[in-house]
């Protein structure tokens, strides 16, 4: 009997929603060992994730960039946690280590490599030198400030965009650049990596947008209907389309998988000034994003309604982040502020409405469940990590 439950377990088909686009709609490289490995490691950490809610608000941890001689531009967090990057006005990017037990080391010499075992278990981290492992790393090679850089999901890759107009993947076991990406006619605002690592999207002053991948020189797809620069960008969670804000105060996704003229599917408006910051929450269906009106609007793609109109804070957003479940989110910008939302409740209210046209107008300050205050430390980015726990990163600001 348990053989036969089995046999029907492994050959039962996992359903899809008849909505989402196919899994192999996206051309995708093979799952590396490496990839397996994370994953396996993620999956560890996600059963250990806090329940997070109204009576558990998610413990937060603040870094605090002291020093920084207003010379930081942009922050990113690796998936799991571990890794910072900082884009510097000083044309570099710094690499930090925020685990003392995962510093970085660079690989051995190529003689040692082919002396390793390579059979073994513990093979990759066998690569490595360990007595090479240092607190941070400088990577140079930009001509302009840097003002984008994203992890890949494995962390061992870093991209990033800069004022010289040119995008940078830099490879974190040897700490140099692999390839210059030439294509934008200005600088270079945002680069964020695709969920599965091997496409990245950029954007910047000529009012476009494009994809990459790191297997080719030429942009994959070139995108062009905003008015103005494009600010940020993200990519859905599925890998088939890309959100992107603009100074043009308007918010749009475009299908990547898409072979007709048109890409763009949707086109969203409700920002009175620039949009700093987006992003899809983890379940897909919901998009957040924030701009200079200090405003953060929660849009429900599937209706293309706005279904939370947050305008508590107090100057411009420019970090938002979604819990891993689904059950709050997190904002926070240059008026030294976090504020967490109860994006649960958001959730039920939009599956028992009927009618759209409330949520345009209302304040949802009951969706806000805490709200905290640093000295003179802006917000310039957070993160929920895998277990829900909250990282808060900004340059101290000493007016004085």
């Amino acid at each position: 009997k348990r053989k036969n439950k089995r046999e029907a377990l492994m050959n039962k088909k996992n359903r899809q929603d008849p909505n989402a686009p196919q899994f192999n709609r996206i051309p995708l490289p093979e799952i590396r060992s490496i990839d397996r490995m994370n994953r396996k490691q993620a999956a560890k950490d996600y059963l250990k994730r806090a329940r997070l809610g109204p009576e558990s608000l998610p413990s937060i941890c603040f870094y605090t960039i002291l020093n920084s001689f207003n010379l930081v531009n942009c922050i990113d967090l690796s998936d799991d946690s571990c890794w910072l990057a900082l884009g510097l006005s000083d044309s570099t990017v710094k690499i930090c280590t925020l685990n003392e037990k995962l510093k970085l080391r660079t690989l051995r010499a190529l003689q040692e490599l082919e002396s390793l075992d390579k059979e073994s278990d513990d093979i990759f981290n066998l690569m490595f030198d360990e007595h090479s492992g240092v607190d941070h790393k400088t990577l140079t090679g930009h001509s302009g400030p840097v003002y984008g850089v994203c992890f890949s999901p494995d962390k061992y890759f870093v991209v990033s965009g800069s004022e010289d107009g040119t995008v940078r993947l830099w490879c974190l076991l040897t700490f140099s650049c692999l390839v210059s990406y030439r294509g934008h006619n200005g600088p270079v605002w945002d680069v964020k990596f695709g969920p599965y690592g091997h496409y990245f999207a950029s954007c910047g002053m000529d009012k476009t947008a494009r994809i990459w991948a790191t297997d080719q020189h030429q942009s994959l797809r070139l995108y062009t209907d905003h008015l103005a620069d494009v600010e940020c960008l993200c990519f859905h969670p599925n890998s088939n389309y890309l959100a992107t804000g603009s100074s043009d105060r308007t918010i749009r996704i475009y299908d990547l998988g898409s072979i007709k003229e048109t890409h763009q599917v949707r086109q969203y408006t409700g920002h009175k000034d620039v949009v700093n910051v987006i992003k899809f929450s983890a379940c897909g269906r919901y998009l957040g994003t924030g701009g200079n009106d200090g405003t953060v609007l929660v849009w429900d793609i599937s209706k293309s309604v706005i279904v939370a109109n947050l305008n508590s804070h107090k100057q411009a957003i420019y970090s938002l982040d979604f819990s891993r479940d689904n059950t709050v989110f997190a904002t926070g910008g240059l008026d030294n502020t976090v504020k967490v939302w109860n994006m649960a409740k958001l959730c039920k209210e939009v599956e028992q409405s009927e009618d759209f046209s409330k949520f345009v107008t209302r304040n949802e300050t009951h969706l806000e469940i805490g709200s905290w205050q640093t000295k003179l430390t802006p917000i310039l980015h957070l993160h929920f990590t895998r277990r829900n726990l909250l990282v808060g990163i900004g340059p101290f600001n000493d007016k004085k």
